[in-house]
């Protein structure tokens, strides 16, 4: 018997505030299970580096694959989050890639909600990696254990302005 995914309060809460937030167009996106496993990603995101969640849940239209923006060296870099219950690859649906954030972080979530930062990746490579699809359409993709270290992702982000 599969054990029921868990998720903690504050995932849950948030979760629901996006998924009140989207517009028509939005709401058949996704499986039911979509916002709080994304929503419990980048959590983990901005609890490691000290990203806002205030932009979070007022997304009508989605969020355009940017989840936490910041300055670095003058310009505005974006991350998006990906998260898994098996985080085999780090993907983007092909119809996706143009819109890539600047860097990817997949992030793995277990059976009891707890959520772990795997690894991340320039969004410029992910858009020259292969395709195939792996679920849902066809996506660029790369290997979770081929992704950058996230100690690479530490020093990067020390560097961002405030």
């Amino acid at each position: 018997m599969k054990e029921e995914q868990q998720y903690d309060a504050e995932t849950l809460r948030l979760a629901k505030l996006r998924r009140e937030s989207h517009g028509p167009g939005l709401r058949g996106f996704a499986t039911e299970d979509a916002d709080p496993k994304g929503i419990a990603g980048e959590l983990c995101v901005s609890r490691a580096f000290g990203f806002s969640m205030e932009n979070a849940t007022n997304q009508p239209e989605g969020d355009g694959g940017v989840d936490f923006p910041f300055r670095l060296a003058g310009r505005i870099v974006t991350i998006d989050v990906k998260t898994a219950s098996t985080p085999t690859y780090l993907l983007v649906f092909t119809n996706k890639i143009s819109q890539v954030a600047d860097i990817v972080i997949l992030c793995r979530i277990d059976i009891y909600g707890f959520t772990y930062l795997v690894g991340w990746e320039y969004g410029i490579t992910l858009a020259g990696a292969p395709v195939r699809n792996c679920g849902g359409g066809p996506s660029h993709f790369i290997a979770a254990d081929k992704l950058r270290p996230i100690a690479e992702l530490v020093q990067i982000l020390s560097r961002r302005e405030k």
